[in-house]
């Protein structure tokens, strides 16, 4: 069976292949991991399909050094369905652990599938924190709420404490058509007059990010 986003991804084509390698997703939500998959950038992170409750807790997560991620003992499960958040971290992953393809799972099923989750999760946390230290890419926060420049300043601090990592955040704004700026050496802020749909997340604005992304290499110095 076919994904809800095979028709849509082809019809967009690929417009964003050529730079798409040069950045990658800091969350808040999988808008942005979708559209390095339309664009054939397989390669994700651990934040590529998680959901943060904020920046606070992306903040939270890079200054704790990802410590703890995933114990057990403070998972819950998002609503009834298939996202279970990690309490501490303010940050939900996908997981078959209680609901899978609408059919909760048998109690006696999670230990096992728990194990699996976090040997990835432990992968993943291990990939990124490698990437942190010897960033190749300019890392997206999309953000789901409007956040002040001192938050921003602050997610920024906390990603160059493992190195000289680039930050471009972008919110939503009906007001202002698809624009970057820099606010400061390897910190951008871009504006998007709309993002996709809360649950269709891969129904992206290809010409807006395009614009984005374009215009961030631009002032990165990348032509």
């Amino acid at each position: 069976m076919s994904n809800p986003w095979d028709e849509y991804f082809a019809a967009i084509g690929t417009p964003l292949h050529d730079i798409i390698g040069q950045f990658d997703s800091l969350g808040q939500n999988c808008e942005f991991g979708f559209i390095q998959a339309a664009n054939h950038f397989g390669e994700g992170n651990l934040l590529t399909f998680a959901l943060a409750e904020s920046a606070n807790a992306v903040i939270r997560l890079l200054e704790q050094r990802m410590q703890g991620l995933y114990a057990r003992d403070r998972l819950e499960q998002v609503g009834d369905g298939p996202l279970v958040r990690d309490r501490h971290y303010g940050i939900a992953f996908h997981s078959k652990m209680y609901m899978h393809k609408g059919v909760p799972t048998p109690e006696a099923e999670r230990d096992a599938i728990y194990a699996d989750d976090l040997g990835r999760i432990t992968y993943q946390t291990d990939k990124f924190s490698a990437e942190l230290r010897a960033p190749r890419r300019i890392w997206v926060y999309k953000s789901l709420n409007p956040v002040g420049l001192g938050k921003i300043i602050e997610l920024h601090g906390a990603l160059s404490a493992y190195g000289p990592n680039r930050l471009l955040v972008v919110q939503a704004d009906p007001t202002k058509p698809a624009a970057v700026e820099m606010l400061d050496q390897g910190l951008y802020l871009g504006h998007l007059p709309a993002y996709s749909p809360g649950d269709e997340a891969w129904r992206f604005d290809a010409p807006g990010w395009s614009t984005l992304l374009r215009g961030t290499l631009r002032l990165a110095g990348h032509r």
